[in-house]
This record gives C-alpha cells, structure tokens and sequence, in this order.
C-alpha cells in the first residue's frame, strides 16, 4: 500500500479544526432551519386547507 508523496501533510480539516467545527455548526443549523421552516410551511398549508 503507498502512502501519500507528502509525508509532512496533512488534511485541511486536521490544520484548522476550529474552521472545521464553526462551517459544520453553520451547516447543521441550516438544516436544521430549512426542515423546521419547511415542515411548519406544510403543516400551515394543510390546516388551512388551501392545497
């Protein structure tokens, strides 16, 4: 099995850690922002009964 050319490097995410962990909480709110939005949306459309 051949490792990597670049003995000395390494992967982005393990040089900056903290960027890693603030985009993957930006991502994960997002979501998490999109389907509470999108299932209220629904749920609104359905009670008022204009779908």
């Amino acid at each position: 099995m051949r490792r990597s050319s670049a003995r000395g490097r390494r992967r982005w995410s393990e040089s900056h850690p903290h960027l890693v962990a603030v985009l993957s909480f930006v991502v994960a709110a997002a979501l998490g922002t999109a389907l509470v939005t999108g299932t209220y949306y629904l749920l609104a459309l359905a009670t008022s009964g204009d779908y």
